[in-house]
Order: structure tokens, then sequence, then C-alpha cells
């Protein structure tokens, strides 16, 4: 007579995870229903994204629902044969909280961690998704005189991403707890009429190009922490921004290798413009009119927009052994700027505005030793 043995419990384990994952996919089509690219963008683009996002977002709901079929399927399987083993037994083989639904209770419990210790508790979650009316790419790659030359592009046009994540948790550092994060919830988005991007190289000889046209970005987060540094800091904040261009690219070129270079970029936008804002209750930091920074319990906010017809940075510098020496300017014309932030705490109350006007211009230099390595 054959043998064989069942193991229920690896089926509610299963149904389990098939529920959370139900659930991430439920998050996921709720996000996708509540964009709305016609409010950013007003063009037939912006429509097509539109549709495509609705069609899309169905066959994630359809994905939803055949997941908690399934889900449900093995509950009622793992509820089914515990029921009729315990039948045949004539005693209750499995007594762990037995429901109709199949979901079970333990009568027991198991610490991996170990007893009379922390552990380091995290929950994280991230979700990164996109979609394009027309897509596509090219790939070709040959040798010329004895030399391999590779050329690439991509484009596509009404494309939008978004992404979304959610993490909390406990972190202990040295023994001691640091931080208690109940919750950081973060979701952006970004929608354009079209993206393309080149790239090529030939020997010791590599370069790139990319433009994006019509392109709108978007980010929120909430979050609420309990302790942080080590110390209790009991605060709720909210932070979100919005930006925008109408044209923006980037080019980049190098002549030599991974570790001895020349190389040069330049980037920039026209008729850009940026909005974005905090507010945060509790322990919060704030800066007073000298610029210093200072903590205490209350509320505080800040508020920051500007817009410019034109604002670019242009880079360039040599790597030797590993060391990059670089300098870079940077500039904004036609446009400006505006903040403002204020403080009600248990340091006192006050606030800023600033405001900024015209052309700004700023130069860097930077040597980075981190790259270090002796050979061409």
């Amino acid at each position: 007579m054959s043998c064989f043995r069942v193991k229920p419990d690896r089926i509610d384990i299963c149904s389990g995870n098939l529920s959370q994952i139900s659930s991430s996919i439920g998050g996921i089509y709720q996000e996708i229903i509540q964009m709305n690219i016609c409010a950013s963008l007003n063009s037939s683009s912006a429509w097509m994204v539109n549709d495509t996002l609705k069609k899309i977002s169905g066959d994630i709901e359809a994905q939803k629902n055949g997941t908690d079929r399934l889900a449900d399927t093995l509950r009622q399987i793992s509820f089914c044969y515990k029921n009729t083993e315990n039948k045949v037994a004539g005693e209750p083989v499995f007594s762990a909280g037995l429901c109709e639904n199949g979901e079970t209770g333990s009568t027991g419990g198991n610490n991996e961690g170990g007893s009379g210790g922390f552990n380091e508790v995290k929950a994280d979650s991230a979700n990164t998704n996109s979609a394009a009316w027309i897509s596509g790419s090219a790939v070709a790659s040959t040798t010329l005189g004895g030399i391999n030359a590779s050329t690439e592009a991509s484009g596509e046009i009404g494309g939008a991403s978004w992404e979304h994540k959610f993490t909390s948790g406990v972190k202990f550092k040295d023994g001691k707890l640091d931080s208690i994060s109940l919750f950081d919830a973060k979701i952006g988005g970004e929608a354009h009429v079209a993206k393309g991007k080149i790239g090529g190289s030939y020997g010791v000889v590599s370069g790139s190009a990319e433009a994006t046209l019509g392109q709108v970005k978007a980010e929120g987060s909430v979050g609420a922490t309990l302790y942080k540094n080590g110390k209790l800091a009991p605060q709720v904040g909210i932070n979100g921004s919005i930006s925008g261009s109408a044209v923006s690219g980037k080019a980049e070129a190098k002549v030599g290798s991974d570790n001895t270079d020349v190389h040069a970029s330049a980037e920039g936008s026209l008729l850009s413009g940026e909005a974005k804002g905090n507010i945060g209750v509790g322990k919060v930091s704030y800066k007073d009119k000298d610029g210093t920074v200072n903590t205490g319990y209350g509320v505080a906010a800040e508020a920051k927009a500007e817009a410019y017809v034109a604002q670019g940075k242009v880079k360039g510098g040599f790597k030797i052994f590993g060391i990059k020496f670089d300098i870079g300017l940077s500039g904004k014309a036609g446009g400006a700027g505006a903040s403002i932030g204020g403080h009600a705490t248990t340091g006192g109350v006050g606030g800023n505005v600033g405001l900024g006007l015209g052309i700004g211009a700023e130069l860097e230099f930077k040597i980075d030793w981190t790259g270090f390595k002796w050979g061409w």
C-alpha cells in the first residue's frame, strides 16, 4: 500500500501569502485609477495615456480578483481536509483554531529571535510601474578597423511612470534602541509627451544624449515617528512637491578608460518650474533668521516655489588613476524664486520669507579620491 502525507499548514501559509499579494495588487490598482494625466497635461497624448492606464487598471483588477479566488479556494481545501481528518480519526488531530473560512490559530509560539532579546523589526514594500502609448528601442554593434563600435537608441510617446513605497519598523544601534518608525508612505509619478535617448561608443570614445518633452513630476509622503537618533521624538510629517518643464535634456561624452579619462557633460531645461512644501507636528526642526537650526515641540511648516525660462549646468574634467577632477558652472535666467516658512514651538514663534529675482550663477570645483586605483 502506498503512503502519502498531507501538510495543510503549508497550504495555509501559501493562502496567506496570496492574500498579501492580492492586497499589494489592490493598492496598485487604487493608485492607477486615481491618476489623472489630463489634469496635468492638456493634450491628445495625455488622453491616450489616460485611456491606456484605464485598460491597465482593468487588467490589474482582474489579476487581483483571480488571486483572491485562489487564496479562498486554498483556505477551503485546507478546512475540508482538516475537518474530514478530525472526523475520521475521531479526535481533534488538528486542534489549531479550525474556522469555517479555513484560517487557523496557533496554540503555541516560537520566538526565533531568542528569549529576553530584542530584534530589529522592519516592514518594507515598494512597487514601480510604467506605461507608454508608443515605445521602442534598437541596439547595434560591429567592428570598424579592428575597433569595437556600438550604438543604441530608445524612445517613447505618451509615457508615464509611478511608484509607491511603505516602510515601518524598529532599529537598534549598539544594542540600544535607535529609532521607531510607525509608518512612512511615499508615492510619486511622472508623465511626459515624448522621451528619447541615444548613445554609442567607438573604442575609448563614448557618448550619450537624452531629451524629454512636456514632463510633469509629482511626489508626496506622509510619516509618523516615535523615536529618532536614540531620543524620544514623536512627529507626524507631510511633504509634497510638483515640478515640470517644457523641454529638458542631458548630454555626456568621455574619452578614455574607466580609470583614466577626459569627460564633459551638459544638462538644462526650458520653461521649468517647481513647488514644494512640508509640515511637521511634534518634535520639529526650524531655522531662525541667522540660519541656525533649532528644535522644539510644536508645529513647523515651509513652502517654496520657483520658475525660470531657462536653467542649466555644464561640467567638465578628467580622471587620473580613478581620482576625479571636475569643474562646473550652473545658472538660471529669466525667472524668480520665493520661499516662506514659520513655526510655533516651545522655543518661540517665528517665520521667514525669501525672494530671488533675475539671473543666478554658481561655480563649483570638486576632487573625488574615493575611486583611486593604480593602472590605466
